[in-house]
C-alpha cells in the first residue's frame, strides 16, 4: 500500500496515521490505541484503532514498541506526515520565534558576516544546529590582519575582509622573533592594508623585511584559496544543541549524527539539492542512507534555499532527530527565507554586489601570483629596491 493508495482507499486510516505521528512528535512516546482514543479519536473504539494500527504496521508506516505495546512511526510515516504538512498545513509561529526572526540583519555590505549572524539567529529560534552554503562574493576587501604567536617559530595569521570572511593559516618564522617585535610587524602590516602612514622609526629594517616576507606568503595563500574553489563555502553552528534531544543523549547516536553533519561532501550535496527547490525539503532517516550509501544516521536534515531576487545563492540546512516539530520548522524556515531574500536583494542592488560559483581549479591561475592578485583588492608588497 503506497502513500497515495492510503489516502485514496480510506480517509480514516490516513487520519489514524497522521494523528499517531502528530501525537508521537508531541510526546516522544509510543502511541497506544487507548492513548490515541483519549487524545484524538474519541469516535473510534480501541479495537478499531488497533486494526488500523495492524494495517499500517504491515505496510511499513508503524512499528510496534515491544515494551509498551504502543506504535512508533517509521521513516515512511514521517515522510508521509511531512509531505502532508508541507502542502496542507500552515503553522502560526510562537511570538518568541517571530521576535528572533525580526532581528535578522538589514541590508549591508557585510554579506558573509550577515549570513553567519542569520544562521545563529535561526539556530536559536529552532534550537537546532545550522549549516549553510555560500558562493564567493566579488570585490571583497581585506580590512585587517592579525598575527598570533603559537611558539618560537610558528604563528597564526588571521585575515578578515569587509564582507565578513575570515581566513586563517599557520606560518613558520625563519628565526625566533620576540613578541614585541612581532607586534610591531603586525601594526606595520595593518597600516599598509589600510593605506595609512607608518613612521619608519617605529620599526627596524629587519622587522620590515620580515613583515614583507610574511605578508606576501599569506597573500598568496589567501588569493589561491579565495580565487580557486571547487565547492560552495560551508558554515556550521550550534552542534551542542543536539544534546538537549533524548535520542542524541545516546553516545553512539550522537556520534552518528555529528559525523554525518560534519561530512562536507554529504552536506554540500544536500544543500545543493535544497538550493534548487522552491521550498523547504526534508531528508529523513533512511532517505539519507539511500542517497549516500551509508548506514542510516537516524536523523533528519531539512534544507531551505535563500535568494537574491529570483537567483538562488545557497541553502540553509537544519539537523535534528527524526521526531521534530516539522510544522513549526517549515513555517520558521519559510519566514526566515523570505526575510533573508528581502535583505540580500536590497544589499545586492544598493551596493552593486556580485558573486562567483565554484569551478574546477585552474593550474595556471593557482601558480601565477600576479594573475591571482588581479582578482582581489589585496596586493603583494613590492620587493625592496637595493641602492
Amino acid at each position: 500500500m503506497s502513500r497515495s493508495r492510503v489516502s485514496k482507499r480510506d480517509s480514516k486510516i490516513l487520519y489514524i496515521l497522521l494523528t499517531t505521528t502528530e501525537l508521537y512528535l508531541k510526546t516522544g512516546q509510543p502511541v497506544g490505541s487507548k492513548t490515541l482514543k483519549e487524545h484524538e479519536c474519541s469516535n473510534l473504539s480501541t479495537a478499531t484503532i488497533r486494526n488500523y494500527f495492524s494495517e499500517l504496521e504491515a505496510e511499513g508506516f508503524l512499528k510496534k514498541n515491544h515494551v509498551s505495546g504502543g506504535r512508533i512511526p517509521t521513516d515512511l510515516a514521517f515522510r508521509y506526515y511531512v509531505d502532508h504538512c508541507a502542502t496542507c498545513c500552515s503553522e502560526e509561529l510562537p511570538e518568541a520565534t517571530t521576535q528572533l526572526l525580526n532581528q535578522l540583519p538589514d541590508e549591508s555590505r557585510n554579506i558573509v558576516k550577515d549570513l553567519q549572524k542569520a544562521s545563529e539567529i535561526l539556530g536559536e529560534a529552532l534550537q537546532l544546529p545550522i549549516c549553510f552554503s555560500s558562493p564567493r562574493f566579488e570585490n571583497d576587501t581585506v580590512t585587517n590582519i592579525q598575527l598570533t604567536q603559537i611558539d618560537e617559530q610558528r604563528l597564526v595569521v588571521i585575515l578578515s575582509t569587509e564582507f565578513g570572511q575570515v581566513f586563517t593559516d599557520t606560518l613558520w618564522l625563519p628565526e625566533v622573533v620576540p613578541p614585541a617585535s612581532l607586534k610591531r610587524i603586525e601594526i606595520f602590516l595593518q597600516t599598509h592594508i589600510r593605506k595609512l602612514p607608518f613612521p619608519k622609526e617605529s620599526i627596524s629594517q629587519k622587522e620590515e623585511d620580515l613583515g614583507m616576507i610574511l605578508y606576501n606568503e599569506i597573500v598568496i595563500r589567501y588569493l589561491t584559496r579565495h580565487c580557486n574553489f571547487s565547492e560552495e563555502d560551508l558554515y556550521q553552528t550550534g552542534l551542542s544543541k543536539l544534546l538537549q534531544y533524548e535520542s542524541f543523549k545516546d553516545p553512539d547516536m550522537l556520534a552518528l549524527g555529528l559525523s554525518f553533519f560534519e561530512n562536507r561532501r554529504h552536506m554540500s550535496k544536500l544543500l545543493d539539492i535544497g538550493m534548487h527547490r522552491d521550498r523547504p525539503t526534508a531528508f529523513i532517516g533512511s532517505e539519507l542512507s539511500d542517497i549516500f550509501g551509508t548506514p542510516n544516521p537516524q536523523c533528519t536534515v531539512i534544507t531551505t534555499p535563500y535568494y537574491m531576487n529570483r537567483t538562488p545563492l545557497g541553502a540553509f540546512g537544519v539537523l535534528g532527530p527524526m521526531n521534530l516539530p516539522y510544522k513549526e520548522i517549515y513555517a520558521t524556515l519559510t519566514m526566515f527565507a523570505d526575510k533573508i531574500k528581502a535583505s540580500l536583494t536590497q544589499s545586492f542592488y544598493k551596493f552593486k554586489l556580485s558573486f562567483r560559483r565554484p569551478c574546477p581549479s585552474d593550474p595556471k591561475l593557482s601558480n601565477d601570483p600576479i594573475l591571482l592578485a588581479r582578482y582581489s583588492s589585496i596586493k603583494l608588497l613590492p620587493p625592496k629596491e637595493t641602492p
